[in-house]
C-alpha cells in the first residue's frame, strides 16, 4: 500500500491518511479526519473535524466534508458540495453542484438497470436536485425534457437509458415524498 500526498497538499493536525490514499492538489486534510483505504480527495477539496472517506470515494472540486460526516464505498462528492453534521454517504451517490447534505436523510440514491446509471437527489440550499452520475443534473421534481447521455451510452442502449431514468426519478420521488420532501 502506497499513501500519495502531493506536495501542494496538505494534511495536518491530528488529520491521519493511510493505505493506498490519495490527496493532490490543493486539498487540505486536518483536524481529527481519517483518509483511508483507496479514496481520492483532490483539487481544492477540504476534509476535516472528525470526517472520514474510505474505500474507493472521492472528494474533489472545492466540496467540504466536515463534522462526523462519512464518505465511503463509491461515493462522490464534488462542485460545492458541503457533507457535515452525522451524514454518511455511501454506495454510488454522487452528491454534487452545490449539495448541502447534514444527516443521511439529505440524499437518496438509487441504481437503475443493468448499466452504470447511479441517481442520486439530494439538498440544495434551494431545495433537491437530482444527478444522474456525469450524465446530467436537475430539478428532482421538474428534471429536464433532454436527457444527454454520457459518451457511454450507445443508440441501443439509449431507449432502455431513458426508461431507467423514468423509473429512478419515480422511485426517488416516491421516496422524497415519504420523506415529506414535495417539489413546492
Amino acid at each position: 500500500m502506497t499513501t500519495h500526498i502531493s506536495p501542494t497538499a496538505r494534511v495536518t493536525g491530528n488529520a491521519r491518511v493511510y493505505g493506498d490514499a490519495q490527496v493532490s492538489g490543493n486539498a487540505r486534510v486536518y483536524g481529527y479526519a481519517l483518509v483511508s483505504g483507496n479514496p481520492r480527495v483532490y483539487n481544492a477539496a477540504r476534509v476535516y473535524g472528525n470526517a472520514q472517506v474510505y474505500n474507493a470515494a472521492w472528494v474533489y472540486d472545492t466540496a467540504l466534508v466536515c463534522g462526523d460526516a462519512w464518505i465511503g464505498d463509491n461515493a462522490r462528492v464534488s462542485g460545492n458540495a458541503r457533507v457535515s453534521g452525522n451524514a454518511h454517504v455511501h454506495g454510488d451517490a454522487w452528491i454534487g453542484d452545490s449539495a448541502v447534505v447534514q444527516s443521511t436523510r439529505d440524499y437518496i440514491c438509487v441504481t437503475a438497470g443493468s448499466g452504470p446509471h447511479h441517481w442520486t437527489a439530494y439538498r440544495t440550499a434551494d431545495g433537491w436536485a437530482l444527478n444522474a452520475g456525469c450524465e446530467f443534473f436537475g430539478d428532482l421534481f421538474d428534471g429536464p425534457d433532454v436527457i444527454h447521455p454520457n459518451d457511454d451510452t450507445n443508440d441501443f442502449d439509449y431507449p432502455l437509458y431513458v426508461i431507467e431514468r423514468e423509473l429512478a426519478l419515480t422511485y426517488l420521488r416516491t421516496m422524497a415524498t415519504a420523506r415529506g420532501i414535495t417539489g413546492a
